[in-house]
């Protein structure tokens, strides 16, 4: 009521809070029709670029010695990810306690759980398991839980706390959308690596996750394409698919360069398409693939280059 007698008298508030559905319940009750949400994400790589050093942003074209600092620099960013105080000063604690904070405060508090340690649980294989597709119905038997529900209950807090997000198969159905497995993302590459176990570095899994981010922070309603053959994510804009994209780590090994296209000309073909963009670790080029009486374009562009 506050909020809204100062609105009233002309007043530009903002509100700042964690959880999304807190605010979309308690605001939208409150202040219908009077308030626009805005998601704020962790800091992106452009953002990160200009913070490390911005001399680099307005001096396109880029030299050669300027391109070794901008692919330094990403490197750096996969390890630091984009949280502002950890960034800064480097401290494992800081994001142990960030993490905690929405455990207990956004989730289980909010939403009295009964069971902190399936929760951690589930945290800890989602993060362990980021890039990948997932079934609520495979975690509840994992997990040893009475019903899948349960687990697609704690997915959505999770979501709804921003800690992590899950992207559906996309089919012409809705049901299948839903029954479809998730793929999942988290919302920092520094925290997923701090919550899961990882025996090796898979950057081809981390770039993915760094690409989901950046179509997230730009509003992109995301899918991902599994029939014979998979293409990570799908763009569309109201009833029309705009995008392919595949994202691998590279595409120097003749298997891997076949499949990723593959993929991809997959799903340009059932989405009519003409052409399709892969992101990677560092090669780029333009090819264009004949399939019976069509040509595709397909562009092929280094992340760090993507992203700025």
């Amino acid at each position: 009521m506050f909020v809204r007698r100062l609105y009233n008298n002309g007043n530009k508030i903002y509100i700042t809070g964690s959880n999304a559905n807190l605010f979309s319940e308690e605001l939208g009750t409150r202040l219908t029709g009077r308030y626009i949400p805005v998601s704020v994400y962790p800091v992106s790589f452009t953002e990160y670029l200009n913070y490390k050093n911005d001399s680099l942003i307005g001096s396109k074209p880029w030299s050669t010695t300027q391109i070794g600092q901008i692919k330094q620099l990403f490197s750096q960013y996969c390890i630091d990810g984009g949280i502002p105080e950890y960034i800064k000063h480097k401290r494992m604690d800081y994001l142990q306690a960030l993490y905690e904070s929405i455990l207990y405060r956004d989730i289980i508090a909010r939403y009295k759980l009964p069971n902190a340690i399936l929760l951690k649980k589930l945290v800890f294989y989602l993060a362990s398991n980021c890039s990948k597709e997932i079934t609520y119905n495979s975690l509840k038997k994992l997990f040893e839980v009475g019903s899948s529900t349960t687990i697609s209950d704690y997915c959505h807090y999770l979501e709804n706390s921003y800690l992590c997000f899950t992207i559906s198969r996309y089919s012409d159905s809705v049901k299948a959308q839903i029954q479809s497995p998730k793929k999942v993302y988290f919302i920092d590459p520094a925290i997923s690596k701090m919550l899961g176990f990882k025996i090796s570095e898979d950057f081809g899994r981390l770039i993915e996750n760094i690409v989901f981010l950046e179509l997230k922070r730009n509003n992109k309603e995301i899918y991902y394409h599994n029939e014979s053959k998979e293409c990570d994510f799908i763009i569309r804009e109201g009833t029309k698919t705009v995008q392919a994209i595949q994202v691998c780590k590279e595409m120097h090994d003749p298997k891997t360069k076949q499949r990723e296209i593959e993929g991809l000309m997959e799903a340009l073909m059932r989405f009519s398409l003409s052409e399709g963009l892969i992101i990677t670790g560092n090669e780029e080029y333009v090819e264009n693939v004949q399939m019976g009486d069509k040509t595709f374009k397909i562009t092929v562009i280094p992340i760090w280059k993507w992203l700025t």
